[in-house]
Parts: structure tokens; C-alpha cells; sequence
């Protein structure tokens, strides 16, 4: 019985082509997702589209609603109007985040948004960096990080959505970083995956730190539920296949 031949050696300037090409291709993704997010800034005045597909309420009160506490406590100097509807009181992190920039560029729209654009920013490293954990054999990042990043930058629906001063751009953000942070506690293992530091999670979010404000332990407490629940689960994995008849 002779032994099968070996198989050949790929060549290492076909490696290296491969990794230039997904480089560039990867770039050029990437240089279109912020094309797209800087049309985001354009006419921030502008209000939520008329005659839209979305028939959503939140159009024309959430903004005055959420942000009412930041707007009274920079005019009036109190935040609490007694008889009056008062969702700081249950919801505090954004209008206190809104409160912060209005004192240093005044009350308006366009800041209010800009600020809504800057956590979604924020969301988008987020997801850049999730995604990146996954690596080829060569230690290349690959290309699921800047679609994802594309896709985001492109929807129109979060194009109208995004640009408005609302909560839920803020909770997708922190719940991003929560399974940021769980991916830290539970580690992925297994060929062509990179573990992620929580150090270098923080570090990559660094630049887009004022979503986070106000919300460290919402971020904590999440990711310990999460990661709690991915140990539970990977522990019930180990047992799955006897169970299985």
C-alpha cells in the first residue's frame, strides 16, 4: 500500500495576492459605508419624511417627549415640571446626555441629531469590532465587518430613524457593547477565530466613549446575564449529543 502523495504547497504570492485583494476590497467597502454615514449630517433640520412607508408615532413626539428634560433644564434651569409627562424621571441617561451638549452648543434640532449620529457611530464600531473577532487562518479580518458596516450605513430605514433624537439608537448601541463585553467573559475557541481582551474591546470603542455615558451598569449588568447565559449554554452543549436519540 504506497502513501498518498502530499498535497502541494499553495504558493505564498497567491497568499499574498489573495490578502491584497481582500484588503482592498474590504477598504473600498468601507469607503462607501462612510461616504453613506456622512450623508447622515446633511439637513439635520429636516423632520421625518412625509408619506414614508413607516407609519411611526414616534416621528412627532419623541423627540420633544425624551429630550424635554435637557431643554427645561437649560432654559428654565429645573428639569421636573410638576402635572407635566416627565420621562426623565424613569428614563435619565439620554436626556443627561443631550443636557451635556446642549450646554455647550445651546438648544436645537440639529444638535440633538447630531448627537443621535454620533451613537450610531458608535453602534457601527461596535459592530465592526464584533465581527472582526472571526479570522481566516492568515489573521485577516474579513469581510463581514465592513458589509454589516454597509448595509447599516445604506438601510433608509435607519437613515430616517437614526437621525432622530430618540432612545433607541442609544439602547442598540449599549446592547451591542453588552455582547461585546460577554464575548470577553466567554472567549470563542476553535480554528480562525481571535480571541478578543475586553482591554482591546474599550480601547476600539474609545473614540465614541459619550454613548456609554450614564450606562456603565447597564453594560455590566447585561453582559453578566449574557455571559452567564453563553456558559450555561455551552456547558448544556457538551451533553447535547447524548441526549439526542
Amino acid at each position: 500500500m504506497q502513501p498518498s502523495p502530499s498535497k502541494s504547497p499553495v504558493p505564498i504570492s497567491r497568499i499574498a495576492r489573495d490578502l491584497s485583494l481582500g484588503r482592498a476590497v474590504r477598504w473600498l467597502v468601507l469607503a462607501v459605508a462612510i461616504v453613506f454615514f456622512a450623508l447622515h449630517f446633511l439637513h439635520l433640520n429636516a423632520d421625518f419624511p412625509n408619506h414614508s412607508p413607516w407609519i411611526d408615532w414616534s416621528k412627532y413626539t419623541d423627540e420633544g417627549w425624551y429630550g424635554d428634560a435637557a431643554i427645561r433644564q437649560v432654559l428654565f434651569g429645573h428639569w421636573y415640571w410638576k402635572g407635566d409627562f416627565n420621562p426623565a424621571v424613569a428614563l435619565p441617561v439620554w436626556p443627561a446626555m443631550e443636557f451635556l451638549v446642549f450646554r455647550v452648543t445651546g438648544v436645537s434640532a440639529v444638535a440633538a441629531r447630531a448627537l443621535t449620529l454620533g451613537v450610531f457611530g458608535a453602534t457601527l464600531l461596535a459592530v465592526w469590532v464584533l465581527l472582526g473577532r472571526h479570522r481566516s487562518v492568515t489573521g485577516s479580518r474579513p469581510l463581514a465587518g465592513a458589509l454589516a458596516v454597509m448595509f447599516l450605513c445604506t438601510s433608509p430605514l435607519l437613515y430616517v430613524f437614526e437621525r432622530m433624537a430618540i432612545l433607541e439608537p442609544l439602547l442598540i448601541c449599549l446592547t451591542l457593547l453588552a455582547l461585546l463585553a460577554a464575548s470577553c467573559l466567554h472567549p470563542l475557541k476553535g480554528p480562525g477565530l481571535k480571541p478578543l481582551s475586553a482591554g482591546g474591546v474599550f480601547r476600539g470603542l474609545k473614540p465614541s466613549a459619550p454613548s456609554e455615558a450614564g450606562g456603565p451598569e447597564l453594560v455590566a449588568t447585561s453582559a453578566s446575564l449574557a455571559g452567564s447565559g453563553l456558559g450555561q449554554v455551552a456547558e448544556n452543549d457538551a451533553d447535547w449529543p447524548k441526549s439526542v436519540p
